[in-house]
């Protein structure tokens, strides 16, 4: 009896801290990015930045993919991993990306879901706060 118990809680407790979030699963197309730098708008797309990126969620798995045109210069921006999500916490475990530094590394972020849109703000500190005057945002819709 003790360990049909132990079981039931076990499986509660799992239950409970899922991995993935079905609503998050499929498709998103980047339809606006702003970097935030003392409180005022540094870097936005569109605006210094035209392109398309897509980013996708799979059981445990992201990627995302893109290219980006600034100044006449074309950019491509990739990556993977995986991640996990528990409520507006999201944190990124980075398999391969564009950029060398992030490979390896785990990014912490908030997410947020209205509708078919998606925010994600970086970087979170420990305590999933984030400086209000010095963030990134992407902000997603979904792919039909």
């Amino acid at each position: 009896m003790k360990n049909r118990i132990l079981l039931v809680i076990a499986t509660l407790l799992f239950a409970c801290t899922t991995t993935h979030h079905e609503g998050l699963e499929g498709t998103w197309k980047l339809v606006e990015y702003e970097s935030i730098v003392d409180g005022k708008a540094t870097w936005t797309i569109p605006g210094n930045a035209e392109g398309e990126q897509l980013k996708s969620w799979s059981g445990e798995h992201f990627m995302f993919v893109g290219e980006f045109i600034s100044n006449g210069t074309t950019s491509a921006n990739y990556g993977n991993g995986t991640y996990t999500l528990n409520g507006n916490h999201y944190t990124e475990h980075i398999t391969i990306h564009v950029s060398e530094d992030y490979v390896g590394a785990d990014e912490r972020l908030l997410i947020e879901f209205k509708g078919d849109t998606l925010i994600q703000i970086n970087p979170v500190n420990v305590d999933w706060s984030y400086d209000k005057n010095n963030y990134r945002m992407e902000k997603y819709v979904r792919v039909k």
